[in-house]
């Protein structure tokens, strides 16, 4: 369902930032009163929101509601490029009042990156405010279009389980396949 507010007044109600954090880096515990659409252009970090524990890879994201307190780590041997896409208050009751994962497609990528460079050359006349009032609407669009997941990564501290997940959860092993990394554990790939 659209949204029918002025173009104009998207600029006002979504803000982006981007972020680089090397390995190790923690974003200590915070709310914010808007809400937060956080997802990585590179690299993986670790989000503690609401006593669970939420991966951020490159292709999903995780929508916070606003005033839920959360807490981050990069956990990524190289650098994480990341980006927060603040939402005021007024759209967030468009999106789940509880956190979510969502599915990240190239084009909201995409979309995203074009807006952050439009941001940096806001001074540029060439460079049109409408323009970056149009991409914020599509940008809005897309997340609220994302597929949406309460969690993509199961958690759980079955003695069996949480060893497997913690395995899966290895950002050093992300390029193996699930067979190999299901070896060790005596496990075939349609038991999990």
């Amino acid at each position: 369902m659209p949204l029918n507010l002025p173009s104009s007044d998207l600029n006002a109600l979504i803000e982006i930032e981007e972020f680089h954090y090397k390995k190790d880096d923690v974003i200590t515990p915070h709310s914010c009163l808007w809400g937060d659409f956080n997802f990585s252009l590179n690299g993986l970090l670790e989000f503690n929101i609401d006593a669970k524990t939420y991966l951020s890879p490159p292709s999903y994201g995780i929508w916070i509601p606003p005033q839920t307190e959360h807490c981050s780590i990069a956990i990524d041997q190289q650098l994480t490029h990341y980006i927060c896409i603040r939402i005021h208050p007024d759209l967030c009751p468009q999106f789940s009042a509880r956190c979510q994962t969502l599915t990240i497609q190239p084009f909201l990528r995409h979309t995203v990156q074009e807006i952050l460079t439009q941001q940096k050359n806001c001074q540029d006349p060439k460079y049109s405010a409408t323009y970056l009032q149009n991409l914020r609407q599509i940008l809005l669009d897309q997340l609220m279009a994302a597929p949406c997941h309460d969690q993509y990564l199961p958690q759980s501290h079955h003695p069996v389980l949480n060893p497997i997940l913690k395995q899966l959860a290895e950002p050093t092993l992300f390029h193996y396949p699930l067979q190999q990394l299901l070896t060790q554990f005596q496990l075939s790939e349609r038991h999990i």
